[in-house]
């Protein structure tokens, strides 16, 4: 079954529709941006990217795509496609599956964080065991936290999510995980007890927030390319033509920050697996070469002795010249 017509799609806006069969392809227009990147997935899988062109037709699902077979043949599965590059856009011409196309219901109301997390690093560093944090004291030292900012702005209603801690792939899509769960309700539960009108507020993610944090380094090869902190503490990117990562990964690990004293320079660091930012490790054999991890505890470092390693502030610069095609 196929769709044709012409829709313009550019920055934050989405298309989203459902489909039945194995194959999506998709015709872009003849006023396709030329190197535009989009990134699109099925149901809640990973996003993937790919470079489209004018006048061209890509087919983004087949059979062997993951999250393809995760559902009986008959069932309706999502598709998302967007544009990556903000000041880009595409011309879909047409639509075609080997199935049926299904509208989707648009949610009434949805909220898209752009960034890091909603606060980058905050509790979840402390709920890594490395770093040694009781129960007790993340309780206490979230109410002395509370307390400190209602002191200074007592009329601020304060609004507690719950810490989700990674997600982990169930059928079709990710789950939350989830970490301090009864003392991030206790300290809910501290604020509402006199039977006055609390300025705490708990905000409960789970089965709200979903695994779609994931976009591609400014390449132009198709497909782009990917950053992440291996499990094993070093940071990498993934080969062109290829998403593929080692699993338990963590994708897109780099916090870009401000520092008045590093202007016109910016800070990059990185909390992935609890780290406080990189550390250049030396490479056996290869006198004045160092490979970056993310400054854990627990990294395998080249040299086996994590004492080698030296914590290191990135820096970087403004960039106005053409994209790489890909870095090797």
């Amino acid at each position: 079954m196929g769709r044709s017509g012409t829709i313009l799609i550019q920055g934050k806006q989405l298309l989203k529709f459902g489909f039945t069969g194995s194959n999506v392809a998709l015709s872009f227009g003849q006023y396709t941006d030329p190197g535009v990147l989009v990134a699109w997935r099925i149901d809640g899988q990973d996003w993937q990217f790919s470079n489209v062109s004018a006048n061209a037709t890509y087919r983004f699902v087949s059979a062997s795509t993951t999250g393809a077979n995760l559902t009986a043949v008959n069932n309706t599965q999502t598709f998302e496609l967007r544009v990556t590059n903000w000041s880009y856009g595409v011309q879909l011409a047409g639509v075609k599956t080997d199935g049926r196309l299904v509208q989707i219901a648009p949610f009434q109301r949805t909220v898209e964080i752009i960034g890091d997390s909603l606060s980058a690093g905050q509790c979840t560093n402390d709920n890594n065991s490395a770093n040694g944090v009781t129960n007790d004291q993340f309780y206490n030292s979230y109410i002395e936290l509370i307390d400190g900012i209602h002191k200074v702005w007592p009329n601020t209603q304060i609004v507690v999510f719950s810490l989700w801690e990674g997600f982990g792939a169930v059928g079709n899509t990710y789950q939350q995980g989830a970490g301090f769960v009864t003392e991030i309700e206790d300290v809910v539960a501290h604020y509402s007890t006199g039977g006055e009108e609390t300025f705490v507020h708990y905000f409960n993610t789970t089965g709200i927030l979903q695994h779609n944090d994931i976009g591609p380094q400014d390449t132009i090869v198709p497909g782009g390319q990917l950053t992440y902190i291996a499990p094993d503490g070093h940071l990498a990117y993934t080969q062109a033509h290829s998403n593929d990562y080692p699993a338990g990964s963590v994708l897109l690990p780099l916090i870009l920050g401000m520092d008045s004293m590093l202007e016109p320079a910016r800070f990059l660091t990185t909390g992935a697996f609890g780290a406080n930012g990189f550390m250049g490790c030396p490479l056996e054999g290869s006198p004045g070469e160092y490979q970056v991890f993310a400054a854990i505890t627990n990294a395998t470092v080249p040299t086996k002795n994590m004492t080698d390693c030296e914590l290191f502030t990135a820096l970087a610069f403004d960039y106005e010249g053409p994209p790489v095609y890909q870095y090797e």
